[in-house]
């Protein structure tokens, strides 16, 4: 739609990263598992993608995993409730 004007549109979509508002977040039990991205390493590899030209760049292999290949194995029901569960609250105040 706006390549015609020498725009180039990119989207990254990058698992947790370490940043402020993660600080915040609710503890979710999986961040103990897999740990969350350092954002200098994010950053760097989404100006590398758009430099390449990509319209969209997932990194990291789990990530592109649950973002890619998930969602096309699974229903929509088992990926709403694998959504749900994932972004609970999991602590009570």
């Amino acid at each position: 739609e706006v390549r015609r004007y020498g725009v180039v549109v990119s989207t990254l979509n990058p698992p947790g990263t370490k940043t402020p508002m993660m600080e915040v977040a609710p503890e979710f039990p999986w961040y103990r598992v897999v740990p969350l991205a350092d954002p200098r390493d994010i950053a760097r590899a989404g100006i590398e993608a758009l430099k390449k030209g990509r319209s969209y760049y997932i990194p990291g292999f789990r990530n592109r995993f649950f973002h890619v290949f998930m969602p096309r194995i699974s229903s929509r029901e088992a990926n709403a409730r694998l959504a749900y569960v994932m972004t609970r609250p999991w602590r009570r105040s």
